[in-house]
């Protein structure tokens, strides 16, 4: 007992992610930490819970039978932690007030081009925090919350503003493209090197959900690099070590990718800008949220 009680949860955070990447230098990269780091929490969490949770396979760690049994409560405390996270930020948010602009990691360079201007229109009355990669559930939404979503949330208490849909295709590096001629044609799907984004996107009660939506199928002779980073997923794409689905208003901007499908109808999202009509800095929201809206229309190629 004594030692579960000195767990260290970053160590549970790290089994997670090897579990869902199969890969520590993807794990690595998704979690800005070295492989040897990982390598070494991953043992300290085995002789803590005596529990050997990984074998090492030909293409990569594979969970043995007692890390899949213990997965589904892994991932329950992580959404616990971030809970907890959401009710620090609900204390700070009365204490010391917090503008928060919830994006996806695809979203977010575009918010910081003009985050000095959101700065100056929050003023000196509220904090600006840019939250990335993750959605709070309806329910999570704080009154001072500005959240681009793709699925709108119910009106009541809520202003919705529709910036348009956004394409996709699939993007890569020309060496892979030299590399690999068929991942020019629809034999990509049966055969191919991907690199395939899963994050957990919610703060919330419904917190655990799958990145992977509508993606086509992938054939089994297919070898999938998973992330839970956009930007793990993107450099194996520079790198010329696979192909992955990607935004057009980032791919079309991206040095070293170059497009090989056409759009891709199933993964065209329309992004929704939310927000609170009770913030009691409402006239800041509705300026910031004008400005949001204006400068994401221009940037992003959506219809």
């Amino acid at each position: 007992m004594s030692r579960l009680l000195n767990i260290d949860w970053n160590d549970v955070a790290t089994f997670v992610t090897v579990a869902q990447t199969g890969n520590l230098s993807v794990a690595s990269k998704s979690m800005h930490i070295s492989q040897p780091t990982i390598g070494r929490r991953i043992a300290r969490l085995e002789e803590r819970i005596d529990l050997i949770l990984f074998h090492k396979g030909p293409t990569g760690y594979d969970l043995t039978p007692a890390g899949k049994e213990i997965l589904p409560t892994a991932l329950k405390i992580i959404d616990e932690q971030f809970n907890f996270q959401r009710e620090i930020k609900k204390t700070k948010e009365i204490m010391q007030p917090t503008l928060r602009i919830f994006s996806g990691e695809w979203m977010t360079p575009l918010i910081a081009d003009i985050l000095p201007e959101i700065n100056k229109l929050a003023g000196k009355d509220l904090n600006v925090l840019i939250e990335t990669g993750r959605q709070p559930t309806q329910d999570a939404i704080l009154p001072n919350d500005i959240v681009i979503m793709n699925d709108p949330v119910d009106l009541n208490s809520f202003v919705l503003r529709r910036l348009g849909q956004a394409p996709y295709a699939v993007f890569g590096s020309q060496n892979y493209l030299d590399q690999h001629p068929e991942s020019s044609k629809e034999r990509r799907y049966e055969e191919g090197h991907w690199a395939i984004v899963n994050q957990l996107t919610q703060l919330g009660e419904a917190a655990v959900t799958n990145y992977e939506w509508g993606y086509p199928e992938l054939g089994p002779n297919t070898t999938i690099y998973r992330s839970t980073s956009v930007l793990s997923m993107m450099t194996l794409l520079k790198q010329g070590k696979a192909m992955g689905f990607v935004p057009l208003f980032i791919g079309s901007k991206t040095k070293d990718l170059i497009q090989f499908s056409d759009e891709i109808q199933s993964l065209e999202h329309t992004y929704w800008l939310v927000y609170r009509s009770d913030s009691p800095y409402i006239d800041q929201v509705k300026k910031i949220t004008a400005v949001l809206s204006e400068h994401l229309v221009d940037s992003l190629h959506i219809t």
